[in-house]
Protein backbone atom coordinates (compact mmCIF):
# COMPACT_ATOMS: atom_id res chain seq x y z
CA UNK A 1 0.00 0.00 0.00
CA UNK A 2 1.43 3.31 -0.77
CA UNK A 3 -0.41 6.86 0.09
CA UNK A 4 -0.44 9.05 -3.21
CA UNK A 5 -0.95 12.59 -1.65
CA UNK A 6 0.18 13.87 1.80
CA UNK A 7 0.13 11.34 4.20
CA UNK A 8 -1.11 14.08 7.09
CA UNK A 9 -3.30 16.27 4.45
CA UNK A 10 -7.11 15.92 4.55
CA UNK A 11 -7.28 13.27 1.63
CA UNK A 12 -5.27 11.01 3.11
CA UNK A 13 -6.37 7.52 2.71
CA UNK A 14 -9.09 8.64 -0.07
CA UNK A 15 -6.41 8.08 -2.85
CA UNK A 16 -4.52 4.79 -0.55
CA UNK A 17 -3.27 2.24 -3.40
CA UNK A 18 -2.90 -1.53 -3.14
CA UNK A 19 -0.32 -2.46 -5.66
CA UNK A 20 0.26 -6.50 -6.77
CA UNK A 21 3.24 -6.91 -8.54
CA UNK A 22 5.54 -9.65 -9.89
CA UNK A 23 9.41 -10.47 -11.09
CA UNK A 24 10.76 -13.52 -12.86
CA UNK A 25 12.57 -15.75 -10.50
CA UNK A 26 13.95 -17.53 -13.46
CA UNK A 27 16.51 -14.17 -13.64
CA UNK A 28 18.98 -13.74 -11.20
CA UNK A 29 18.58 -11.34 -8.09
CA UNK A 30 20.54 -8.33 -9.46
CA UNK A 31 18.12 -8.98 -12.83
CA UNK A 32 15.06 -8.68 -10.34
CA UNK A 33 16.41 -6.22 -7.86
CA UNK A 34 16.11 -3.55 -10.61
CA UNK A 35 12.93 -1.41 -10.59
CA UNK A 36 12.53 -1.73 -14.18
CA UNK A 37 12.30 -5.81 -13.99
CA UNK A 38 9.66 -5.53 -11.37
CA UNK A 39 6.46 -5.61 -13.24
CA UNK A 40 2.99 -4.73 -12.17
CA UNK A 41 -0.13 -7.02 -12.21
CA UNK A 42 -2.87 -4.46 -10.61
CA UNK A 43 -3.24 -1.51 -9.13
CA UNK A 44 -6.31 -1.08 -6.84
CA UNK A 45 -7.87 1.31 -3.66
CA UNK A 46 -7.19 0.15 -0.35
CA UNK A 47 -10.53 1.37 0.60
CA UNK A 48 -12.04 -0.92 -1.95
CA UNK A 49 -10.02 -3.94 -0.54
CA UNK A 50 -11.23 -2.97 3.10
CA UNK A 51 -14.62 -3.22 2.01
CA UNK A 52 -15.11 -5.97 -0.24
CA UNK A 53 -12.18 -7.97 0.87
CA UNK A 54 -8.84 -8.57 -0.81
CA UNK A 55 -10.13 -11.96 -2.60
CA UNK A 56 -12.59 -9.62 -4.89
CA UNK A 57 -9.50 -8.27 -6.19
CA UNK A 58 -7.35 -11.63 -6.36
CA UNK A 59 -10.19 -13.15 -8.45
CA UNK A 60 -9.98 -10.71 -11.47
CA UNK A 61 -6.62 -11.97 -11.66
CA UNK A 62 -6.83 -15.63 -10.98
CA UNK A 63 -8.27 -16.92 -14.19
CA UNK A 64 -5.35 -15.47 -16.21
CA UNK A 65 -3.14 -17.09 -13.42
CA UNK A 66 -4.88 -20.81 -14.28
CA UNK A 67 -4.13 -20.24 -17.87
CA UNK A 68 -0.73 -19.16 -17.61
CA UNK A 69 -0.05 -22.24 -15.68
CA UNK A 70 -1.97 -24.82 -17.58
CA UNK A 71 -1.64 -23.57 -21.31
CA UNK A 72 1.35 -20.97 -21.09
CA UNK A 73 1.84 -18.25 -23.85
CA UNK A 74 3.06 -18.99 -27.03
CA UNK A 75 6.84 -17.21 -27.79
CA UNK A 76 7.59 -16.47 -31.78
CA UNK A 77 5.13 -19.14 -32.90
CA UNK A 78 7.49 -22.30 -31.65
CA UNK A 79 8.53 -21.90 -27.71
CA UNK A 80 5.77 -22.34 -25.10
CA UNK A 81 6.35 -20.50 -21.72
CA UNK A 82 4.48 -21.96 -18.37
CA UNK A 83 4.41 -19.45 -15.23
CA UNK A 84 3.19 -20.87 -12.13
CA UNK A 85 3.37 -18.88 -8.57
CA UNK A 86 6.30 -19.76 -6.84
CA UNK A 87 5.98 -17.84 -3.49
CA UNK A 88 4.17 -14.44 -2.80
CA UNK A 89 6.42 -11.52 -0.87
CA UNK A 90 4.32 -8.78 0.93
CA UNK A 91 4.59 -6.96 4.48
CA UNK A 92 2.74 -8.77 7.43
CA UNK A 93 -0.33 -7.32 7.55
CA UNK A 94 -0.69 -7.75 3.66
CA UNK A 95 0.13 -11.86 4.08
CA UNK A 96 -2.66 -11.72 6.51
CA UNK A 97 -5.11 -10.18 4.24
CA UNK A 98 -3.95 -12.42 1.59
CA UNK A 99 -3.74 -15.79 3.01
CA UNK A 100 -7.77 -14.86 5.07
CA UNK A 101 -5.78 -14.41 8.67
CA UNK A 102 -6.83 -12.45 11.05
CA UNK A 103 -5.41 -8.82 10.24
CA UNK A 104 -4.29 -7.73 13.79
CA UNK A 105 -1.65 -9.05 15.45
CA UNK A 106 -3.41 -9.05 18.78
CA UNK A 107 -4.94 -11.49 17.81
CA UNK A 108 -4.19 -15.02 19.94
CA UNK A 109 -3.13 -16.95 16.95
CA UNK A 110 -1.47 -14.35 14.38
CA UNK A 111 1.77 -16.32 12.96
CA UNK A 112 0.85 -18.00 9.49
CA UNK A 113 2.90 -20.83 9.67
CA UNK A 114 2.50 -22.53 13.21
CA UNK A 115 -0.57 -22.41 15.68
CA UNK A 116 1.61 -20.76 18.45
CA UNK A 117 -0.87 -18.80 20.59
CA UNK A 118 0.67 -15.36 21.65
CA UNK A 119 1.63 -16.45 25.30
CA UNK A 120 3.22 -19.62 24.06
CA UNK A 121 5.30 -17.21 21.84
CA UNK A 122 6.80 -15.80 25.27
CA UNK A 123 8.65 -19.03 26.23
CA UNK A 124 8.69 -20.94 23.06
CA UNK A 125 11.44 -20.04 20.56
CA UNK A 126 11.96 -22.98 19.12
CA UNK A 127 11.00 -24.08 15.78
CA UNK A 128 11.03 -27.94 16.15
CA UNK A 129 8.93 -27.44 19.19
CA UNK A 130 5.94 -25.34 17.37
CA UNK A 131 2.74 -27.31 15.45
CA UNK A 132 2.99 -25.83 11.81
CA UNK A 133 0.07 -25.10 9.77
CA UNK A 134 -0.71 -28.29 7.20
CA UNK A 135 -3.34 -28.94 4.69
CA UNK A 136 -5.43 -31.69 7.60
CA UNK A 137 -5.49 -28.74 10.30
CA UNK A 138 -5.71 -25.70 7.75
CA UNK A 139 -8.94 -27.24 6.36
CA UNK A 140 -10.16 -27.73 9.76
CA UNK A 141 -9.33 -24.07 10.83
CA UNK A 142 -10.96 -23.14 8.00
CA UNK A 143 -14.22 -24.61 9.01
CA UNK A 144 -14.26 -23.23 12.45
CA UNK A 145 -13.11 -19.98 11.35
CA UNK A 146 -10.69 -21.01 14.35
CA UNK A 147 -6.80 -20.44 15.11
CA UNK A 148 -6.45 -17.19 13.31
CA UNK A 149 -8.09 -18.70 9.60
CA UNK A 150 -10.77 -15.98 8.92
CA UNK A 151 -11.63 -16.82 4.94
CA UNK A 152 -10.14 -19.56 2.43
CA UNK A 153 -7.07 -17.82 -0.01
CA UNK A 154 -8.11 -17.07 -2.99
CA UNK A 155 -4.81 -18.09 -4.17
CA UNK A 156 -4.92 -21.49 -2.92
CA UNK A 157 -7.51 -22.47 -6.42
CA UNK A 158 -4.34 -22.56 -8.46
CA UNK A 159 -3.34 -26.05 -9.22
CA UNK A 160 0.73 -25.49 -8.82
CA UNK A 161 0.53 -23.11 -5.72
CA UNK A 162 -0.09 -23.23 -1.83
CA UNK A 163 0.45 -20.76 0.98
CA UNK A 164 1.29 -23.92 3.05
CA UNK A 165 3.90 -25.14 1.01
CA UNK A 166 5.51 -22.19 0.42
CA UNK A 167 5.91 -19.88 3.66
CA UNK A 168 7.49 -16.68 3.06
CA UNK A 169 8.87 -13.79 5.62
CA UNK A 170 9.83 -10.47 5.23
CA UNK A 171 13.15 -8.99 6.65
CA UNK A 172 12.67 -5.68 6.47
CA UNK A 173 9.40 -5.36 8.42
CA UNK A 174 10.76 -8.10 10.66
CA UNK A 175 14.54 -6.84 11.76
CA UNK A 176 14.87 -3.39 9.95
CA UNK A 177 11.65 -1.99 10.82
CA UNK A 178 10.96 -4.13 13.51
CA UNK A 179 13.31 -6.45 15.71
CA UNK A 180 16.36 -4.36 15.52
CA UNK A 181 14.16 -1.07 16.28
CA UNK A 182 12.79 -2.83 19.10
CA UNK A 183 16.17 -3.70 20.47
CA UNK A 184 18.27 -0.69 19.57
CA UNK A 185 15.16 1.47 21.58
CA UNK A 186 15.15 -0.15 24.29
CA UNK A 187 18.85 -1.96 25.15
CA UNK A 188 21.53 0.60 23.35
CA UNK A 189 19.24 3.81 23.91
CA UNK A 190 17.43 3.51 26.59
CA UNK A 191 20.39 1.56 29.07
CA UNK A 192 23.58 2.66 27.01
CA UNK A 193 22.55 5.89 25.69
CA UNK A 194 21.37 7.09 29.22
CA UNK A 195 24.85 6.21 30.45
CA UNK A 196 26.49 9.41 28.71
CA UNK A 197 24.83 12.58 27.25
CA UNK A 198 22.65 12.20 24.34
CA UNK A 199 24.38 15.18 22.55
CA UNK A 200 27.62 12.69 22.28
CA UNK A 201 26.42 9.99 21.14
CA UNK A 202 24.30 11.96 18.21
CA UNK A 203 27.34 13.99 17.36
CA UNK A 204 29.44 10.62 16.82
CA UNK A 205 26.35 9.00 14.74
CA UNK A 206 26.12 12.08 12.50
CA UNK A 207 29.85 13.08 11.76
CA UNK A 208 30.72 9.31 11.38
CA UNK A 209 31.84 8.41 7.98
CA UNK A 210 29.82 6.15 6.48
CA UNK A 211 31.72 5.67 3.29
CA UNK A 212 30.47 6.33 -0.47
CA UNK A 213 28.25 2.70 -0.19
CA UNK A 214 26.24 3.78 2.94
CA UNK A 215 26.23 7.48 2.17
CA UNK A 216 22.75 7.32 0.78
CA UNK A 217 21.30 5.56 4.02
CA UNK A 218 23.16 7.70 6.46
CA UNK A 219 20.83 7.52 9.93
CA UNK A 220 19.52 10.77 11.30
CA UNK A 221 20.31 11.65 14.85
CA UNK A 222 18.38 10.24 17.47
CA UNK A 223 15.23 12.02 19.44
CA UNK A 224 15.66 11.95 23.17
CA UNK A 225 11.97 12.32 23.68
CA UNK A 226 10.86 9.56 21.60
CA UNK A 227 11.04 5.69 22.34
CA UNK A 228 12.00 5.14 18.54
CA UNK A 229 14.63 6.01 16.91
CA UNK A 230 12.93 7.14 13.73
CA UNK A 231 14.82 5.69 10.84
CA UNK A 232 13.78 4.50 7.74
CA UNK A 233 14.43 0.32 7.17
CA UNK A 234 18.26 1.57 4.81
CA UNK A 235 19.26 3.99 7.85
CA UNK A 236 18.77 1.17 10.37
CA UNK A 237 20.45 -1.04 8.43
CA UNK A 238 22.88 1.13 7.85
CA UNK A 239 23.19 2.18 11.56
CA UNK A 240 23.03 -1.23 13.33
CA UNK A 241 25.96 -2.41 11.41
CA UNK A 242 28.04 0.69 12.38
CA UNK A 243 26.79 1.17 15.99
CA UNK A 244 30.06 -1.32 17.19
CA UNK A 245 32.64 1.27 15.88
CA UNK A 246 30.74 4.73 16.45
CA UNK A 247 29.85 4.17 20.46
CA UNK A 248 32.16 0.71 21.19
CA UNK A 249 34.87 2.26 22.87
CA UNK A 250 32.15 4.20 25.76
CA UNK A 251 30.90 0.61 25.99
CA UNK A 252 33.05 -0.46 29.33
CA UNK A 253 31.36 -1.31 32.25
CA UNK A 254 29.48 -4.68 32.93
CA UNK A 255 26.12 -3.27 33.34
CA UNK A 256 26.58 -1.41 29.67
CA UNK A 257 27.98 -4.76 28.04
CA UNK A 258 24.97 -6.88 29.05
CA UNK A 259 22.84 -4.70 26.90
CA UNK A 260 25.61 -4.39 24.52
CA UNK A 261 25.38 -8.52 24.04
CA UNK A 262 21.99 -8.24 23.07
CA UNK A 263 23.10 -5.92 20.17
CA UNK A 264 26.13 -8.24 19.30
CA UNK A 265 23.37 -11.43 19.34
CA UNK A 266 21.31 -9.11 16.71
CA UNK A 267 24.20 -8.14 14.27
CA UNK A 268 25.11 -12.15 14.26
CA UNK A 269 21.49 -13.08 13.19
CA UNK A 270 21.97 -10.36 10.11
CA UNK A 271 25.12 -11.28 8.95
CA UNK A 272 23.11 -14.99 7.94
CA UNK A 273 19.76 -14.01 7.10
CA UNK A 274 21.04 -11.45 4.58
CA UNK A 275 23.28 -13.84 3.49
CA UNK A 276 22.59 -16.38 -0.41
CA UNK A 277 24.17 -18.90 0.26
CA UNK A 278 23.77 -21.23 3.66
CA UNK A 279 24.56 -24.75 5.11
CA UNK A 280 22.83 -27.02 7.11
CA UNK A 281 26.17 -26.16 10.01
CA UNK A 282 24.79 -22.18 9.43
CA UNK A 283 20.75 -22.71 10.21
CA UNK A 284 21.49 -24.51 13.12
CA UNK A 285 23.93 -21.62 14.47
CA UNK A 286 20.89 -19.20 13.41
CA UNK A 287 18.52 -21.00 15.48
CA UNK A 288 20.54 -21.39 18.09
CA UNK A 289 21.64 -17.50 18.14
CA UNK A 290 17.73 -16.58 17.77
CA UNK A 291 16.87 -18.48 20.80
CA UNK A 292 19.81 -16.75 22.74
CA UNK A 293 18.77 -13.42 21.74
CA UNK A 294 15.39 -13.78 22.63
CA UNK A 295 16.08 -15.85 25.86
CA UNK A 296 18.33 -12.47 26.68
CA UNK A 297 15.61 -10.15 25.98
CA UNK A 298 13.18 -11.38 28.63
CA UNK A 299 16.23 -11.71 31.08
CA UNK A 300 17.08 -8.37 30.62
CA UNK A 301 13.25 -7.02 30.35
CA UNK A 302 11.10 -9.26 31.82
CA UNK A 303 8.26 -6.50 31.92
CA UNK A 304 8.29 -5.98 28.37
CA UNK A 305 6.81 -8.74 25.78
CA UNK A 306 7.98 -10.41 22.51
CA UNK A 307 6.11 -8.57 19.85
CA UNK A 308 5.06 -10.80 16.50
CA UNK A 309 8.04 -10.07 14.62
CA UNK A 310 10.44 -11.73 17.01
CA UNK A 311 8.64 -14.88 17.06
CA UNK A 312 8.82 -14.97 13.27
CA UNK A 313 12.29 -14.60 13.76
CA UNK A 314 11.89 -18.32 15.14
CA UNK A 315 10.75 -19.23 11.50
CA UNK A 316 13.44 -18.07 9.89
CA UNK A 317 15.57 -21.40 9.07
CA UNK A 318 12.29 -23.20 8.33
CA UNK A 319 11.87 -20.74 5.94
CA UNK A 320 15.05 -20.52 4.10
CA UNK A 321 14.80 -24.32 3.76
CA UNK A 322 11.34 -24.42 2.13
CA UNK A 323 11.92 -21.59 -0.56
CA UNK A 324 15.23 -20.10 -0.55
CA UNK A 325 16.94 -16.98 1.10
CA UNK A 326 15.53 -14.22 2.84
CA UNK A 327 16.89 -11.71 0.59
CA UNK A 328 15.15 -12.70 -2.49
CA UNK A 329 12.15 -13.03 0.04
CA UNK A 330 11.97 -9.08 1.54
CA UNK A 331 9.91 -6.43 -0.12
CA UNK A 332 12.44 -3.69 0.16
CA UNK A 333 12.73 -3.51 -3.84
CA UNK A 334 8.64 -3.70 -3.66
CA UNK A 335 8.63 -0.24 -1.43
CA UNK A 336 11.41 1.58 -3.80
CA UNK A 337 8.62 0.78 -6.60
CA UNK A 338 6.20 2.22 -4.50
CA UNK A 339 8.43 5.55 -4.75
CA UNK A 340 7.64 5.58 -9.32
CA UNK A 341 3.96 5.21 -8.83
CA UNK A 342 4.04 8.27 -5.59
CA UNK A 343 6.43 10.61 -8.00
CA UNK A 344 3.72 10.19 -10.78
CA UNK A 345 1.47 10.75 -9.13
CA UNK A 346 2.69 14.38 -7.63
CA UNK A 347 3.30 15.00 -11.32
CA UNK A 348 0.35 13.90 -13.06
CA UNK A 349 -1.87 15.91 -10.31
CA UNK A 350 -5.50 14.28 -11.66
CA UNK A 351 -6.64 11.68 -8.65
CA UNK A 352 -9.82 10.94 -10.81
CA UNK A 353 -9.75 7.12 -11.27
CA UNK A 354 -5.54 7.10 -9.91
CA UNK A 355 -5.29 3.72 -10.47
CA UNK A 356 -6.01 3.98 -13.99
CA UNK A 357 -3.67 6.81 -15.13
CA UNK A 358 -0.89 4.94 -13.16
CA UNK A 359 -1.44 1.75 -14.55
CA UNK A 360 -1.69 3.24 -18.17
CA UNK A 361 2.04 5.49 -17.31
CA UNK A 362 3.50 2.74 -16.07
CA UNK A 363 3.17 0.46 -19.45
CA UNK A 364 4.19 3.25 -21.44
CA UNK A 365 7.16 2.80 -19.52
CA UNK A 366 7.84 -0.51 -18.93
CA UNK A 367 7.15 -0.70 -23.47
CA UNK A 368 10.65 1.52 -23.03
CA UNK A 369 12.76 0.19 -20.62
CA UNK A 370 12.03 -3.45 -21.68
CA UNK A 371 14.06 -2.35 -25.25
CA UNK A 372 17.48 -1.76 -23.14
CA UNK A 373 16.98 -4.64 -20.76
CA UNK A 374 20.92 -5.26 -19.89
CA UNK A 375 21.75 -8.81 -18.36
CA UNK A 376 25.32 -8.48 -18.32
CA UNK A 377 26.75 -9.15 -15.30
CA UNK A 378 29.29 -6.60 -16.07
CA UNK A 379 28.69 -2.67 -16.55
CA UNK A 380 31.67 -0.17 -17.46
CA UNK A 381 32.08 3.11 -18.17
CA UNK A 382 34.86 5.20 -18.96
CA UNK A 383 37.02 2.63 -20.27
CA UNK A 384 40.94 4.06 -20.92
CA UNK A 385 43.06 2.05 -22.89
CA UNK A 386 46.74 2.49 -21.25
CA UNK A 387 49.79 0.55 -20.85
CA UNK A 388 51.04 -1.65 -18.18
CA UNK A 389 54.15 0.44 -17.61
CA UNK A 390 51.67 3.45 -16.52
CA UNK A 391 50.09 1.22 -13.69
CA UNK A 392 50.92 1.97 -10.09
CA UNK A 393 52.50 -1.59 -9.66
CA UNK A 394 53.44 -2.59 -13.24
CA UNK A 395 55.34 -5.54 -12.27
CA UNK A 396 52.75 -6.59 -10.11
CA UNK A 397 50.51 -6.07 -12.64
CA UNK A 398 52.44 -7.61 -15.41
CA UNK A 399 53.33 -10.97 -13.03
CA UNK A 400 49.51 -11.70 -12.44
CA UNK A 401 48.47 -10.93 -15.97
CA UNK A 402 50.55 -13.18 -17.53
CA UNK A 403 48.22 -15.91 -15.67
CA UNK A 404 45.23 -14.99 -17.80
CA UNK A 405 44.85 -16.53 -21.17
CA UNK A 406 45.72 -14.57 -24.13
CA UNK A 407 48.42 -11.94 -21.72
CA UNK A 408 51.44 -14.53 -21.23
CA UNK A 409 53.99 -12.48 -23.22
CA UNK A 410 52.57 -9.53 -22.33
CA UNK A 411 55.12 -7.10 -20.88
CA UNK A 412 55.18 -3.24 -19.85
CA UNK A 413 54.59 -2.11 -23.29
CA UNK A 414 51.40 -3.86 -23.57
CA UNK A 415 47.78 -2.27 -23.74
CA UNK A 416 44.94 -2.96 -21.35
CA UNK A 417 41.81 -1.52 -20.99
CA UNK A 418 40.59 -0.25 -17.30
CA UNK A 419 38.52 2.44 -15.79
CA UNK A 420 37.70 3.68 -12.34
CA UNK A 421 35.24 2.06 -11.11
CA UNK A 422 32.48 -1.13 -12.40
CA UNK A 423 29.42 -2.32 -11.68
CA UNK A 424 29.44 -6.00 -11.14
CA UNK A 425 25.96 -7.52 -10.36
CA UNK A 426 24.68 -3.81 -9.44
CA UNK A 427 27.72 -3.92 -7.05
CA UNK A 428 29.54 -1.01 -7.83
CA UNK A 429 33.57 -1.20 -7.22
CA UNK A 430 36.03 1.66 -7.23
CA UNK A 431 39.91 2.01 -6.77
CA UNK A 432 40.43 1.87 -2.58
CA UNK A 433 37.55 0.03 -1.93
CA UNK A 434 38.28 -3.57 0.26
CA UNK A 435 36.66 -6.43 -1.19
CA UNK A 436 36.12 -9.62 0.22
CA UNK A 437 37.89 -12.33 -1.74
CA UNK A 438 37.66 -15.23 -0.70
CA UNK A 439 38.16 -17.37 2.55
CA UNK A 440 41.05 -19.34 4.61
CA UNK A 441 40.13 -22.11 7.25
CA UNK A 442 39.34 -19.07 9.92
CA UNK A 443 39.57 -16.03 8.09
CA UNK A 444 38.09 -14.03 5.31
CA UNK A 445 40.28 -12.89 2.96
CA UNK A 446 40.76 -9.72 2.36
CA UNK A 447 41.93 -6.87 -0.18
CA UNK A 448 42.61 -3.29 -1.53
CA UNK A 449 41.57 -2.49 -5.30
CA UNK A 450 44.56 -0.69 -6.59
CA UNK A 451 43.64 -1.46 -10.59
CA UNK A 452 40.91 -2.47 -13.26
CA UNK A 453 42.42 -4.95 -15.83
CA UNK A 454 39.52 -5.64 -18.61
CA UNK A 455 40.31 -8.15 -20.96
CA UNK A 456 36.97 -8.29 -22.46
CA UNK A 457 33.63 -6.80 -22.47
CA UNK A 458 32.36 -10.01 -19.85
CA UNK A 459 35.57 -10.14 -17.16
CA UNK A 460 37.00 -7.63 -15.21
CA UNK A 461 39.82 -8.62 -13.22
CA UNK A 462 41.03 -6.93 -10.12
CA UNK A 463 43.97 -6.17 -9.11
CA UNK A 464 44.46 -6.45 -4.93
CA UNK A 465 46.62 -5.09 -1.80
CA UNK A 466 46.44 -8.07 -0.09
CA UNK A 467 45.31 -7.14 4.09
CA UNK A 468 46.53 -9.70 6.43
CA UNK A 469 43.88 -10.22 9.42
CA UNK A 470 44.47 -10.12 12.45
CA UNK A 471 41.78 -11.37 14.44
CA UNK A 472 37.77 -11.04 14.97
CA UNK A 473 36.57 -8.14 17.87
CA UNK A 474 33.36 -8.83 18.52
CA UNK A 475 33.07 -5.75 20.50
CA UNK A 476 33.29 -3.85 17.70
CA UNK A 477 32.33 -6.61 15.38
CA UNK A 478 34.70 -6.33 13.05
CA UNK A 479 38.04 -7.30 11.88
CA UNK A 480 41.07 -6.11 12.54
CA UNK A 481 43.94 -6.09 10.11
CA UNK A 482 46.53 -4.54 8.19
CA UNK A 483 47.98 -4.33 4.83
CA UNK A 484 50.90 -7.48 3.70
CA UNK A 485 53.83 -6.43 1.81
CA UNK A 486 54.55 -9.74 0.47
CA UNK A 487 53.03 -8.95 -3.36
CA UNK A 488 49.44 -8.68 -4.40
CA UNK A 489 46.34 -10.48 -5.84
CA UNK A 490 43.74 -10.91 -8.46
CA UNK A 491 40.02 -11.80 -8.15
CA UNK A 492 37.72 -11.77 -11.80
Amino acid sequence: MFETVNPLGSKRAIHKIGAIYFVLRNLPDFINFQLSQIHLLALFYSEDAQKYGINSILNLIIPDLKLLESQGIEINGANRLFGPISTVVFDNLGGNAIYGFHESFNSNYYCRLCCTSKDEAQITYKHCYMVLRNKVNYAEHLQGKSFGVQRPCALNYLKFFNFLDSPSLDIMHDLLEGGSIRNKTRSSKTYIFKMFRFRKINQRIISYDYSYLDSKNRPLRLDNNSNRIGQKAAQAWCLIRHLPIIIGDLIVTSDAKKFWELILLLLEILNIVFCRNFSEAILFKLDSLIITHHSKFKELFPENRLIPKHHFMCHYSYVIRQTGPLISLWTMRFEGKHNYFVQLANHTKNFRNISYTLSIRHQQYAAVMSKNIVLNELKVENILSIKLCQFSNPFDAIELLRKVNGFEKCDEETEICTTNQIWFNNYNYKHNYIVCFGHDPVFPKFGVIVEFLITDEKTCYLLLNKLEVQYFDRHYFSYRGKLKHDGMSYVM
